[in-house]
C-alpha cells in the first residue's frame, strides 16, 4: 500500500502517513487483523474515538472536559466514554471467573488431600505401632522408619501423578484451543506440581509419623 490519500471511513479521506507494527486490541481468542488509526478532522463524524489520558491524570475531570468539548463542537452529538481496562475487563471476564474458580478449588482440594493423608498416617501408625516397636528393638533407626512409611506413600503419589497429568495436559491444551495466540504448555510446570506434592506428604507424613519412630519400643510391645 502506498503513502497518500485513502478513504477510510464512508465518505472521509485522509492521508495515509504511515505504518505500525502489529496492533492487538482485541480479545486473543481472535487473529490480529488489518487495523486503521485515524486523526478525525474537526467536524467530521467517526463511531469511535480513542483519546489516550496521562498517568495520574483526574479521570473525572478528564471526562467532563471531553464531554464538554463535544458538546461544544456538536451539541447532538452522543457521546459513552468507555474506559480500555473495563473493554479487557469484559473480553476476559469468563477466564478471570474459571481462574478464580480454579485457585478456590485447587486450594480446597490441596486442603482435603492433606486431611485425608494425616488421617490416613495417623490410622496407619497406630495399626502399624507393634511393628514399629519390634522394628526398633532389632535395630532399625528413626530414619529408616520414616523412609518405610514415607515410600509407600510417595509411591501412591507417583502413581497418581502419572494417572493425572496425561488427563490435564489434554484438559489445558483443550482448552487453548479457543484462543489464536497461545502459549506452549512445559513439562516443567507439571514437574514443579509434582515435586511440590511430594514434598507436602513428605513432611505430612514424617510429621505424624516422627513421633511413632521415636517412642520406647517397650511401650508398644508390653500388652502384646
Amino acid at each position: 500500500m502506498s503513502v497518500g490519500p485513502f478513504k477510510y471511513w464512508r465518505d472521509n479521506l485522509g492521508d495515509l502517513v504511515g505504518f505500525t507494527g502489529d496492533l492487538h486490541i482485541a480479545s486473543l481468542r481472535q487473529e490480529s487483523t488489518n487495523i486503521c488509526l485515524a486523526a478525525s478532522p474537526l467536524g467530521s463524524r467517526l463511531p469511535v474515538s480513542y483519546i489516550r489520558l496521562k498517568s495520574g491524570t483526574d479521570v473525572r475531570a478528564a471526562t467532563a472536559h471531553i464531554r464538554k468539548t463535544v458538546a461544544a463542537i456538536d451539541p447532538s452529538f452522543p457521546i459513552d466514554i468507555t474506559f480500555y481496562d473495563t473493554i479487557y475487563d469484559e473480553l476476559y471476564h469468563r477466564e478471570t471467573t474459571l481462574r478464580t474458580l480454579i485457585t478456590f478449588f485447587g486450594l480446597l482440594a490441596v486442603l482435603l488431600s492433606l486431611v485425608g493423608v494425616f488421617g490416613l498416617v495417623v490410622f496407619d501408625s497406630e495399626y502399624r505401632r507393634k511393628e514399629i516397636g519390634l522394628r526398633k528393638v532389632f535395630g532399625s533407626s528413626t530414619g529408616q522408619i520414616l523412609i518405610l512409611f514415607n515410600r509407600s506413600y510417595l509411591r501412591i503419589v507417583a502413581i497418581c501423578f502419572v494417572v493425572a497429568s496425561p488427563v490435564a495436559y489434554y484438559g489445558v491444551t483443550k482448552w487453548l484451543e479457543h484462543f489464536a495466540y497461545r502459549t506452549p504448555i512445559c513439562w516443567w510446570v507439571f514437574a514443579i506440581a509434582f515435586v511440590a506434592v511430594l514434598a507436602i506428604t513428605f513432611i505430612t507424613v514424617t510429621f505424624q509419623n516422627w513421633r511413632s519412630a521415636n517412642a520406647n519400643p517397650v511401650d508398644s510391645l508390653k500388652n502384646e
